[in-house]
């Protein structure tokens, strides 16, 4: 980072920016429209969030600027982490190399979205640093065997978050709760898990205060809650999450042809570890997370016996509110946002997730479960069991009453806090999303029906 010469111009400057900044926070305005193509979107921010946004563009003015490479970022990990230096295999280090350059090259990022992504990487990279160094002096974490592997699939927004938490009411399946799934790897000194829950505690409290029509409304998160192992592929930068929050097209288009076999390796690591760490009896793990879909080659290769559940929903119905939760999404790190680039983005990335699955389904038929989401609303219980007999679990009756109070929940919270969007919003109609999804609506008619 470098800044040019002080100047009484750019003093004024950033007076005037935080002073705007602070009108805003004591005289706060109505809450912006929603999000609609044709027109950039000015995303709701917390007060405290546009001040330090101001300061940061003002001291840009000045020629201080966060910047970092794939080097530094490595470097910062190491440092962080105590001066551990094994990150094993680098198969991810081209993928990190492209996300930094886009990351420059992207006009989406407000300066504290860049910070944001410059402390996920360096955080992600410390959580590779431990996890090698607690399998030198820990081997027997390689000995750890895990059990049958409940995956949930299927595109966002179609209810694999209903179905991943009713899964997780069982105490018979070891889930990953939000704070896990951030904090996975045991910190230096650390015993039992106290530090990382309050970590998590507090990390989604502030995800809460980033974006709480996101966080409270369309995509409900609690600290202790079953989440997404996203974050065990994003160790590697092989999830779906930088392209969720910004626009990092070549990034994108760079991990379509990834080999994701390492990928998938690294999170058997991970979920030895975490069954290392608290084991069930039959050690059978739930994971869910969308982006698996594009990768089930791959996943099926490190895990032959996983049980994939596919949830089907209208694509009329799920694609707005994929479109409208990834337009909340890029609010956390940009300070405009682009609809119709989501919209774009997010259908063209919607048809290949679907379509990545059916290759997968036509070489692996015996690995999938397929489930409505008309019939998971209506009768979760009896989808439960279905998935229950297909993985080898007995039913249990504990279990079903805990699903019946957690769709309890969803019912009221859905009726209290509802998810505002529409397919005009984003310049679609029911009848063009049909014919973008003819395929897949033709070869799973049954489910959506």
């Amino acid at each position: 980072m470098t800044c040019g010469p002080a100047s009484g111009a750019a003093a004024a400057a950033l007076c005037v920016v935080l002073g705007l900044g602070l009108c805003r926070w004591l005289f706060p305005g109505p809450r912006p429209p929603r999000p609609r193509c044709g027109r950039l979107w000015k995303p709701p921010q917390p007060a405290l969030v546009a001040l330090l946004n101001a300061a940061g563009r003002a001291l840009e003015g000045c020629g201080v600027r966060k910047t970092f490479t794939a080097g530094s970022l490595l470097r910062d990990a190491r440092n962080r982490e105590g001066g551990l230096a094994d990150f094993g295999d680098r198969f991810w280090l081209e993928r990190l190399e492209v996300l930094v350059e886009d990351t420059h090259a992207s006009n989406d990022f407000a300066p504290l979205g860049r910070l944001f992504r410059w402390n996920a990487i360096v955080r992600n990279l410390g959580s590779v640093l431990r996890l090698n160094d607690l399998f030198k002096k820990h081997p027997g974490i390689a000995d750890v065997q895990l059990g049958r592997l409940v995956v949930i699939a299927g595109l966002p927004r179609t209810g694999t978050t209903a179905l991943h938490r009713y899964l997780a009411c069982d105490e018979r399946i070891r889930s990953i709760p939000f704070w896990e799934a951030q904090f996975p790897v045991p910190l230096p000194g650390e015993r039992g898990a106290e530090k990382r829950k309050v970590m998590g505690r507090r990390l989604c409290g502030v995800a809460r205060y980033l974006c709480p029509e996101l966080f409270d409304t369309i995509h409900p998160t609690e600290w202790d809650q079953a989440e997404e192992d996203t974050l065990f592929l994003e160790h590697t930068f092989s999830s779906g999450i930088a392209e969720s929050v910004s626009n990092v097209e070549r990034f994108s288009k760079h991990l379509e042809t990834a080999d994701y076999v390492p990928v998938y390796r690294h999170v058997r690591r991970v979920l030895q570890l975490l069954l290392w760490q608290r084991p069930v009896p039959s050690n059978t793990m739930v994971l869910k997370a969308p982006c698996h879909m594009e990768h089930l080659d791959a996943l099926l290769a490190v895990f032959p016996s996983a049980v994939v559940i596919q949830i089907h929903r209208e694509p009329s119905q799920s694609l707005p509110s994929l479109l409208s939760m990834n337009c909340h999404l890029h609010a956390l790190y940009s300070g405009t946002v682009d609809p119709d680039a989501v919209t774009r983005h997010w259908t063209a990335k919607a048809r290949r997730m679907l379509a990545k699955a059916a290759e997968t389904r036509e070489r692996h038929p015996e690995s999938f479960v397929d489930v409505a989401f008309r019939d998971l609303v209506r009768d979760p219980v009896s989808e439960v069991r279905r998935i229950y007999a297909r993985a080898g679990l007995p039913a249990s009756e504990t279990a079903e009453n805990a699903v019946r109070e957690q769709a309890a929940l969803y019912k009221a919270k859905g009726k209290k806090n509802g998810h505002d969007y529409s397919l005009a919003d984003f310049g679609l109609t029911k009848e063009g999303v049909d014919t973008t999804f003819e395929e897949y609506r033709t070869q799973f008619a049954k489910y959506l029906a």
